[in-house]
């Protein structure tokens, strides 16, 4: 399932949802982030790539992702607990010339964030924040047309998640909140396997994809 559809189809569960409230301490979430997160270790080993290859349009630097939240929360009077679900995502195509002719061909990288955390959240009125203690898990995938070859691997790593909000409350039961965030993985991203595959020759350093991004999320549940 493609990134689009799986936003599409998490919203319309969602919304179905609203015409039949759940209890006014339980609250389903969804919505919508997109942050920032480089590796110059990664883009270096993407530009060198680039440069052995006659692309028309080369495969593009990691600089941001986006992605989709979900997630259940229990709400008693400022204190909650939620359990929640954090995807980021950036996939790369590298077009060229078809040699057999008809349109042009490409080769894929993509970057896949995953996270299912667990936090407390204390919100009054407008206003409020938390913090989540996340479970990573990193998915690198890439497919070379010439000649044709795959490469996926996942590495799994624990995170801290520190936010503020900015509640809007909706009409009927659902209300609006601006959440911006950091995330601070407790590991670097090993870039080495995806040099191996990619068979580029760079630095080896490692780097931590700490993130600053911010999420629009809907919450279904009166407030309180």
């Amino acid at each position: 399932m493609t990134t689009p559809k799986a936003i599409a189809g998490l919203l319309a569960v969602f919304f179905g949802f609203i015409s039949s409230p759940i209890n006014a301490q339980f609250n389903l979430k969804t919505g919508y982030s997109i942050s920032l997160v480089t590796d110059p270790t990664v883009n270096e080993i993407i530009d060198q790539y680039n440069q052995s290859h006659n692309y028309t349009r080369e495969l593009k630097n990691l600089k941001w992702m986006h992605g989709f939240d979900a997630g259940i929360r229990y709400k008693a009077g400022p204190h909650a607990l939620e359990l929640s679900y954090m995807g980021a995502y950036r996939h790369f195509r590298g077009y060229f010339t078809n040699p057999n002719g008809g349109n042009e061909i490409y080769d894929k990288v993509g970057f896949d964030v995953h996270g299912a955390g667990l936090g407390y959240q204390l919100s009054d009125g407008f206003f409020g924040m938390g913090a989540d203690l996340v479970y990573q898990w990193y998915i690198t995938k890439s497919e070379i047309i010439l000649p044709y070859r795959t490469f996926k691997e996942v590495q799994t790593m624990w995170a801290a998640k520190i936010y503020l909000m900015l509640i809007l409350e909706g009409s009927s039961n659902v209300h609006f909140a601006l959440q911006p965030y950091y995330v601070l993985p407790s590991s670097a991203y090993d870039s080495r396997p995806l040099q191996q595959f990619l068979e580029t020759n760079v630095s080896t350093e490692q780097h931590k994809w700490t993130r600053w991004g911010i999420s629009l999320l809907f919450y279904n549940g009166y407030y309180e």
